[in-house]
This record gives C-alpha cells, structure tokens and sequence, in this order.
C-alpha cells in the first residue's frame, strides 16, 4: 500500500468496489486480471504517481471489493461497465 493514497470503497452498478486513487495530472488507469488486486501495481503506481492521476480498481471478488454470489455477475461486459462507473463516478471522460 502506498501512503498518501486515497483507496476508497464506492457502490458500483450495486456492489461495493475498493479503488485507489493517487497524484495529479493526465489519467493513468490500471485494470488487473483474474486472481489480481490493486497490488499488482503498486510499483507502476508509485513510480506514475509523482506525474499522473492513477487510478486502479479491485474487480468485483478480487483484492477488498465485494464478492456476489452468482458466476453471471462476473462477465467481461459488467466488469468493463464497472470500470467506466468508476470512471464516470471520479468526473473522468
């Protein structure tokens, strides 16, 4: 975890999502794999973070976001729906 760093919890498209936000400037978006989390970052993120605006996301299971119960809840559809409700959320076009 790096200090400083705003990680937050928003309620996206009706599940609780952890997402980190850090620095200032042109925006840098980090999306992980499966198994993933925002830790697989955090050395991108500190090294950008003195020049951009980083933000990374837990998917829905994944890292401190919540975990629904059903396997439909997990596409490739919802997790891009999710990334741009964040997007949209932090007032990023």
């Amino acid at each position: 975890m790096i200090r400083g760093v705003n990680m937050p919890i928003a309620n996206i498209n009706g599940v609780d999502l952890h997402y980190q936000v850090s620095g200032r400037g042109e925006v840098v978006f980090f999306l992980h794999g499966y198994t993933g989390s925002i830790e697989d970052w955090a050395n991108q993120i500190a090294a950008l973070s003195p020049r951009y605006r980083v933000v990374a996301i837990d998917h829905r299971g994944h890292g401190k976001s919540a975990a629904p119960s059903r396997e439909e809840d997990y596409s490739v559809k919802i997790l891009a729906e999710d990334a741009l409700a964040l997007l949209d959320l932090l007032g990023i076009n």
